[in-house]
């Protein structure tokens, strides 16, 4: 019986861990921000100029902040504008 109940609980761990992951990769932010953007997330504002699989750099007046990419999923994130159009 212990036997049971002990790889129940690590079955649902493992689950809840799969699909944590599953969630942050369907929701990779990769496809919503682009370079270029000007974006604020909590009290920090720039405009993105590198974004990748693990972290998200954004250019400020005086210094680059460097931050993971899951924040773009987890936290509030306002568009304060759009990257520039290319074409133009």
């Amino acid at each position: 019986l212990y036997y049971f109940w002990s790889l129940r609980f690590d079955l649902h761990l493992h689950s809840q861990a799969l699909k944590r992951f599953v969630s942050l990769s369907h929701l990779h932010p990769k496809g919503k921000f682009t370079e270029g953007q000007r974006i604020r997330i909590g009290n920090e504002e720039g405009t993105i100029v590198r974004i990748d699989s693990i972290s998200v750099t954004l250019q400020q007046e005086k210094q680059q902040l460097v931050f993971p990419s899951k924040r773009l999923v987890e936290e509030e994130v306002i568009i304060l504008s759009d990257a520039p159009n290319e074409d133009n």
